[in-house]
């Protein structure tokens, strides 16, 4: 952005309202959208998981968030636990990719 005036003038540059985190890495799985309560953990390491398959259910602001696999793959580790207060972008499952 460029602005002028009668003083002079400056350039801004616009920053992204939000920080991307990226969770498709080796190791890596769906992380919390929000600051919230887990409800329910849904699977276990070990357990091989479809596309868009239920992974956990986070509580946050009165409304049930369901956490789903973004592809198939193999659950690795299970970070949290029913009851267990979350922070937004904490790690929830350890996810690695399914071989085809």
């Amino acid at each position: 952005v460029h602005v002028r005036s009668a003083i002079g003038s400056a350039s801004f540059e616009l920053q992204p309202r939000f920080r991307s985190r990226e969770t498709e890495q080796v190791g890596g799985g769906p992380v919390c959208p929000l600051p919230g309560t887990v409800m329910s953990v849904e699977v276990s390491a070990g357990d091989t998981v479809a596309e868009g398959q239920t992974l956990m259910v986070v509580e946050a602001m009165k409304m049930e968030h369901k956490i789903v696999a973004a592809a198939a793959s193999t659950v690795s580790a299970v970070h949290f636990a029913a009851g267990d207060r979350v922070d937004q972008g904490d790690l929830l499952v350890s996810l690695e990719a399914t071989e085809l």
